[in-house]
């Protein structure tokens, strides 16, 4: 399905909108084979030169026509006028210039690229911890709904979300980088990283080596996310400390 709607859709944008288009970009678990259900999203990210108007009303015909389809376009100029260490794609901050340099380009060219390697390590390390919270707070309101009817669409995404935070933690760290993200499926992520990465305290990569094949509850699942949130303080309080002693040497 990732590849059929990716033709289609490119086909679709281009006749659409011909020379304004700067890059049409696909990434994601569709675009990376790692989609274990088929109603996985697929992520696509489109950049025009300008705003003119109707454009939203026609990539809305476009768009509507597509399931599963999650769907952001972005204008260069007004990317321009904004500054990219500012940029945004919804609730992603800048650190998201990082992986959309890791995504298939089906239009135009890459021009995250560039941006990306230019990006600010700071800014990317805040906007990428700022993230992490977002993680932790999605996770919480899960826990809070704790629906047994709704059970079967919550745990999945729960635990999605556990691996996406075990995953930015160590971007964090930098032991991992945006493209490791896209080699490595969820399980082989656990396996092969999370149960031995030394950036997780011994407990966090314990559980992950012993609970992570049975957490499919919530009550097993909110032990992994407390383990995180440790692992998380941890590493922001040796970031800060790191600062102040720079600051003072």
């Amino acid at each position: 399905m990732g590849l059929d709607i990716s033709t289609r859709l490119s086909e679709q944008l281009a006749d659409a909108f011909g020379g304004r288009v700067i890059a049409l970009l696909y990434y994601g678990s569709g675009a990376f084979h790692k989609a274990t259900d088929r109603k996985t999203d697929h992520d696509f990210t489109f950049v025009l030169d300008k705003r003119s108007h109707g454009d939203l009303t026609r990539l809305a015909g476009i768009v509507s026509r597509h399931s599963n389809l999650d769907f952001t376009v972005h204008f260069l100029a007004e990317l321009e006028a904004i500054g990219w260490d500012d940029f945004r794609e919804g609730s992603q901050g800048a650190f998201f210039l990082k992986y959309l340099a890791t995504a298939h380009t089906l239009l135009g060219v890459n021009i995250f690229v560039q941006h990306a390697n230019q990006l600010d390590p700071d800014i990317e390390w805040i906007t990428l911890k700022h993230k992490v919270q977002e993680y932790f707070w999605r996770l919480d309101q899960w826990t809070f709904r704790n629906d047994r009817a709704e059970a079967g669409s919550i745990v999945p995404a729960y635990r999605k979300y556990v691996v996406r935070t075990a995953q930015d933690l160590l971007i964090m760290e930098g032991a991992f980088t945006f493209s490791d993200v896209n080699a490595l499926s969820d399980d082989e992520f656990v396996k092969s990283v999370a149960t031995v990465a030394t950036e997780f305290s011994p407990f966090t990569r314990a559980l992950f080596r012993s609970r992570w094949a049975e957490a499919y509850d919530l009550s097993i699942l909110v032990k992994f996310r407390e383990a995180l949130q440790q692992d998380f303080l941890r590493i922001v309080s040796k970031r800060r400390l790191g600062a102040e002693t720079d600051r003072l040497t």
